[in-house]
């Protein structure tokens, strides 16, 4: 895993989670409540800031930074993908 990759996963990530964010103010559906949009606005924050730092981290690595160690990946790769709900 290259540098540029885990920058464009992060982006794209970011781009997600900034949709979902927004989503979150429409409260006017029957199921939804305001503490719960509340509760799901600041998961957002939470994670749009994680995906912000790390995104500063890499940039600031040098070109040639790769990741080889599988348990790093798969790290990388449960921050950048979305949660799935069972």
């Amino acid at each position: 895993m290259d540098r540029q990759y885990m920058l464009d996963m992060i982006r794209i990530r970011i781009g997600e989670v900034e949709k979902k964010y927004r989503a979150c103010f429409d409260t006017d559906g029957p199921s939804k409540s305001k503490a719960g949009a509340a509760v799901n606005r600041a998961r957002c924050m939470k994670e749009l800031r994680i995906l912000r730092l790390l995104e500063y981290l890499i940039m600031r690595c040098p070109e040639t930074l790769t990741m080889d160690n599988a348990d790093l990946c798969a790290a990388f790769d449960q921050l950048t993908e979305p949660s799935k709900r069972k």
